[in-house]
């Protein structure tokens, strides 16, 4: 017998920030520790990207995009969920 999962709720962020814009982590003592850009930070955890006025819409379930969300946090990026 097949068993259907249920398919993981996509959750949406706005980030106001360029896709090649290079992030670096701002919490002390980590000293400026580059993280990459949100274009590659997004595709290194699975989260789809869309461009926006002013910035970028990224999705993904929950999981995947608290992943994404805690680089762009630490390096003091605002964002908010769309």
């Amino acid at each position: 017998m097949k068993l259907n999962k249920p398919k993981p709720e996509m959750i949406s962020v706005f980030v106001p920030v360029d896709k090649e814009l290079l992030l670096s982590d701002k919490r002390t003592g980590r000293k400026g520790i580059t993280t990459g850009t949100p274009a590659s930070i997004a595709e290194q955890y699975g989260v789809e990207m869309k461009k926006a006025d002013g910035g970028a819409i990224f999705s993904a379930p929950k999981a995947r995009l608290q992943l994404f969300i805690q680089k762009i946090h630490f390096s003091g990026i605002p964002y908010w969920e769309i």
